[in-house]
């Protein structure tokens, strides 16, 4: 998994970097073809072998592909990864509650007050211009770069 999380750390500097130098269209519509459609589901597909190696939130990936390669605006593409999560989530809670590894009451807990918030992040998301979203977002990837790395090297320091 050490490479694996290298590697991922280097798609996040990566997907960083790209997002500083792009700033999302906003209002603009995106239209279902088939390659569309075709890359949205590889997306997918990493994005779920990605989510279960590594334990990051789908969100982290599906949103900068649907930016970068695919040309969504910001909000349709966090609109979208929301969306996503609905089946995402039941599918992996069903498999880690046959391998008992699932707690009810903080996976509740935390349901309910996203549940809570999550209308309230939608308006400020949409309140925010896209270069101020994105320069959060970017932010948000230098924490994950930081904890991810923090992680190897500590995983490396106990291996060694």
């Amino acid at each position: 998994t050490q490479v694996l999380r290298w590697a991922f750390v280097a798609f996040l500097v990566v997907v960083a970097v790209q997002l500083l130098l792009t700033v999302p269209v906003r209002g603009a519509g995106v239209d279902l073809t088939w390659g569309l459609a075709a890359g949205l589901v590889a997306v997918g597909l990493v994005t779920g072998i990605l989510s279960g190696l590594l334990g990051v939130g789908g969100g982290v990936i599906v949103v900068p592909a649907m930016i970068l390669l695919f040309g969504y605006s910001d909000l349709l593409a966090k609109g979208t990864s929301l969306l996503m999560m609905i089946p995402t989530a039941l599918s992996g809670t069903i498999g880690n509650w046959r391998r008992k590894n699932v707690d009810l009451r903080a996976g509740a807990t935390i349901g309910l007050s996203a549940c809570l918030t999550v209308t309230l992040g939608s308006f400020a998301a949409g309140a925010l211009s896209p270069q101020v979203a994105n320069l959060l977002f970017v932010a948000f990837l230098a924490f994950l770069i930081v904890k991810t790395v923090l992680e190897a090297l500590k995983a490396r320091r106990a291996g060694a």
